[in-house]
């Protein structure tokens, strides 16, 4: 197999030498190689050893490999071979909906309600094999994992609480701050759930999405807001991201950019669109948005918030992005 990049050719990729790639939902995987215009393209399919059509997320981890979470299992790709994980190598479910690796070069796996498991060293861990799984009670319909600076791991998606685990492997669990979400809430609807959503830093300090709200995780393991999106409680949060002070938030009605200085968030644009997907960062720092029909977004936002959004793919499905180790773009169709 060979690979076009800016009109050459060269020899299949090794792990640590993969390009850009773009899944899409009809079409799985495409490979984009280069920007400034219309990329060019590899596609891989099940022909080539993908076991679906059906591509829901994607990482590159440290040592090069791709990996793809479909609904036939979790892929690893080397540049030449797709080796597939299943429930006959232990997974829970064969739908992966998240993939995430931590520092400890876990990668984190979650399937449609199920608890969290991971792979290291190539073996599933879930609940059986690993007590520490087995005490963890977070269970939603795609329970998302992140880590913090300090170590931490933090699964959210519940509908009243997420967990925290720290780097020694102690559980903390913190429920939803009711209270302060639904404040202005009349009485007889305070007690409703709100569901954490993500955890994510900047400048620093760690910060939940809950409802429509942004809290602050303080030192003493208390909420406090720090800022509300003042949005109907019907509309539900898709995905974020973070590029130096800047966050971008997806909503299914919305895209927000928001700029953190001197402890203040801050709305500097909204995209008025309802194309919400996944949000990525690139090499560049500039934030790209998956969508149900209008392809991958690239909002440029240092240059121009997002006034003017680059469209590539137009008119596919595209499920989420991801760049590599070389700078090229994963779109997972």
């Amino acid at each position: 197999m060979l690979f076009l990049k800016n009109g050459r050719t060269f020899q299949p990729m090794k792990s640590k030498e993969l390009r850009l790639f773009l899944a899409l939902l009809v079409f799985p995987i495409f490979i984009g190689i280069g920007f400034a215009q219309e990329p060019a393209y590899l596609h891989y399919s099940v022909g080539d050893g993908l076991p679906s059509a059906l591509v829901y997320c994607g990482l590159q981890d440290r040592e090069g490999f791709m990996w793809f979470g479909t609904d036939k299992g979790l892929v690893r790709f080397d540049g030449t071979r797709f080796k597939v994980y299943d429930v006959k190598q232990g997974l829970l479910d064969n739908e992966v909906l998240e993939v995430f690796e931590d520092s400890k070069q876990r990668i984190w796996i979650s399937c449609f309600y199920n608890k969290p498991s991971y792979i290291l060293n190539n073996k599933v861990y879930t609940a059986e094999s690993d007590s520490l799984l087995g005490k963890i009670t977070i269970k939603g319909g795609a329970l998302l994992v992140d880590e913090d600076s300090r170590g931490n791991i933090w699964i959210t998606r519940d509908q009243d609480k997420c967990c925290k685990l720290s780097p020694d492997n102690k559980l903390i669990y913190i429920n939803s701050p009711l209270k302060l979400l639904n404040e202005n809430l009349p009485l007889s609807e305070r007690d409703k759930k709100v569901t954490i959503y993500r955890m994510f830093e900047i400048g620093g300090e760690a910060f939940i999405i809950a409802g429509g709200s942004i809290l602050h995780f303080d030192c003493d393991g208390k909420f406090n807001k720090a800022f509300d999106f003042d949005i109907d409680r019907g509309i539900s949060f898709n995905s974020l991201a973070v590029s130096d002070n800047h966050l971008l938030v997806s909503f299914n009605n919305s895209i927000i950019l928001l700029n953190y200085e001197d402890s203040h968030f801050k709305i500097i644009d909204v995209f008025d669109e309802k194309v919400g997907g996944k949000i990525s960062i690139d090499r560049k720092g500039r934030f790209w948005v998956s969508t149900i029909n209008t392809g991958a977004i690239c909002f440029d936002h240092q240059k121009s918030r997002l006034r003017e959004p680059i469209y590539y793919l137009n008119g596919q499905k595209v499920t989420t992005i991801f760049e590599d180790k070389e700078g090229c773009g994963f779109n997972l169709m």
